[in-house]
């Protein structure tokens, strides 16, 4: 059995066991992807005697627990400029109508009340444009609105 579907099993057999996996890469996907499943620990099937015991302390002791490799392929994920996405080539219609009103200063509140939408339902579409448009924050937004053309004005 394999990664997942062990997991479920042993959750399913013995609820309130710990679970230490060893995987055969540092694939962050897949790794995070195992924590979220309910998995206490990583470690690859090469680690050595010393990070086995380590593992199983802090698992033991309350804590998660990945090796330092791991840690150090995380850091140098996040530290990694972001992949920038083709702007506007995936925005939906509503999306598009947001952008323009963020670009034009308009607050969450007077968004929502223009598009007769809730407010989470605008916070929701501003984190979706910015994971869309590969910008870090609102003032990404505006930049990419205006330098990939994707601002009209007047449209909303």
């Amino acid at each position: 059995m394999k990664g997942s579907g062990l997991i479920r099993s042993l959750q399913k057999k013995v609820p309130n066991t710990k679970i230490l996996l060893f995987g055969s890469g540092e694939n962050l996907p897949d790794i995070k992807k195992y924590f979220k499943q309910g998995i206490h620990g990583y470690l690859p099937k090469t680690a050595i005697a010393g990070d086995i015991r380590l593992a199983i302390e802090a698992v033991m002791a309350g804590r998660l627990y990945v090796p330092a490799s791991v840690h150090r392929t995380f850091a140098a994920w996040l530290t990694d400029p972001l992949p920038k996405k083709k702007p506007g080539h995936s925005l939906t219609p509503r999306e598009n109508e947001v952008l323009q009103l963020i670009v034009e200063e308009h607050t969450t509140n007077e968004i929502a009340k223009k598009l007769f939408i809730s407010q989470c339902t605008v916070e929701t579409h501003r984190v979706n444009l910015i994971h869309k448009l590969g910008v870090k924050n609102t003032a990404g937004l505006v930049r990419v609105a205006f330098e990939a053309g994707l601002y009209v004005r007047g449209v909303v």
